[in-house]
C-alpha cells in the first residue's frame, strides 16, 4: 500500500507534468528511451538506434517480443502516432518539430526519423520526465490529445485498473504477466523493470498526520512525499518496538520517501 504526494487525476500522461501522473506512467506505460541513475538517456523499448547521413538520419527498431496491455503487438506506427500525439501538447515540439523533417514507420519495428540536420539530443527529449512521450496503442494515439484519455493501455510492467479507481481514494495497479523486461539491471527508470509484486494499491491520505499514523501501524507501507513532522514519530510510542525504520531515502536524483518499519528496499522497489 502506497501513500502518492496527491490525487490521481489526470490519467494521460501527454496531458500534464504532473509528479503522480508522472508516476503513474512509469508503471504502466513505457518510452522510447529513459534515463538512467546518471540522467543518461539509455535505450528502454529500443534494440537499437542508428544514425545515418551525416546525423540527418535516425533508424531506431523496437525490442522484439513488447505488447500492449490490450494483447496487440507493440508496432513502430503506434510509436509515431504517440510521438505526434505527444509533441501537440508539450513544449518542446518548439525545440523538436524545426529539426524533424518526418518521422515514419518503415516497417512494424522500424522507426525512421529523417531530419533538417543532426539532432543529437534526440534521445534526451525522448527521455524526458513530463510529461512523458509514452507510447500507447495507435487507435488510442489518434485521438484528440485535448480531450481524456477513454482507455488506458500501455506496454508497460503494471496494468492499470480502471474498475477499482476512485479519483481522491485510491488506484490499483497489477502486474502485467506477459511483459518482459530488458535483460540489464534497472537504474532509476531504465533498465529491466522485473517487478516482485502481484498488486500495488495508492491510497490518497491527505493528512500527513494520518498518513504517518497508518504508516507506523503498518497500514500502508510507504509514503511518496512525508512533510517534515513526520520524523518526530521515530521517538514516539507507537514506534519504540520497530526494529527497522527508514525514515530518509535520497537518490541519484534527490527523492525522498519514508517506509513502514522493517520494510526493506528490496520489497518495496515498484519496477
Amino acid at each position: 500500500m502506497f501513500v502518492p504526494q496527491s490525487n490521481l487525476t489526470v490519467l494521460d500522461p501527454h496531458a500534464t507534468a504532473a509528479t503522480v501522473t508522472r508516476n503513474y506512467s512509469l508503471m504502466v506505460y513505457e518510452t522510447l528511451y529513459a534515463r538512467d541513475m546518471a540522467y543518461k538517456s539509455k535505450p528502454q523499448m529500443l534494440a537499437g538506434d542508428v544514425v545515418e547521413d551525416d546525423g540527418k538520419r535516425r533508424v531506431m527498431t523496437l525490442r522484439p517480443g513488447m505488447l500492449f496491455h490490450d494483447g496487440t503487438p507493440v508496432r513502430a506506427r503506434d510509436c509515431v502516432a504517440s510521438l505526434q500525439r505527444w509533441l501537440k501538447r508539450d513544449q518542446v515540439r518548439s525545440t523538436i518539430e524545426p529539426r524533424v523533417a518526418a518521422i515514419e514507420a518503415k516497417d512494424d519495428r522500424t522507426i525512421v526519423w529523417r531530419l533538417h540536420k543532426p539532432f543529437p539530443t534526440l534521445p534526451f527529449f525522448l527521455s524526458k520526465a513530463q510529461p512523458q512521450p509514452v507510447i500507447m496503442p495507435e487507435r488510442l494515439a489518434l485521438t484528440d490529445p485535448f480531450k481524456p484519455l477513454g482507455e488506458i493501455v500501455g506496454s508497460g510492467a503494471f496494468r492499470f485498473v480502471p474498475d477499482e479507481y476512485v479519483s481522491g481514494a485510491i488506484s490499483v495497479f497489477t502486474k502485467f504477466d506477459r511483459y518482459v523486461p530488458r535483460q540489464e539491471p534497472a537504474s532509476y527508470v531504465a533498465g529491466g523493470h522485473d517487478v516482485k509484486l502481484d498488486r500495488v494499491e495508492w491510497k490518497v491520505i491527505p493528512e500527513p498526520a494520518t498518513a504517518a499514523n497508518a504508516l507506523a501501524t503498518g497500514e500502508i507501507d510507504w509514503i511518496e512525499l512525508p512533510h517534515w513532522p513526520i520524523f518526530n514519530l521515530a521517538d514516539s510510542a507507537i514506534v519504540t518496538a520497530a526494529v527497522l525504520i527508514t525514515i530518509l531515502s535520497i537518490r541519484g536524483v534527490g527523492y525522498r520517501d519514508e517506509r513502514r518499519p522493517n520494510l526493506s528496499s528490496e520489497t518495496s522497489e515498484l519496477q
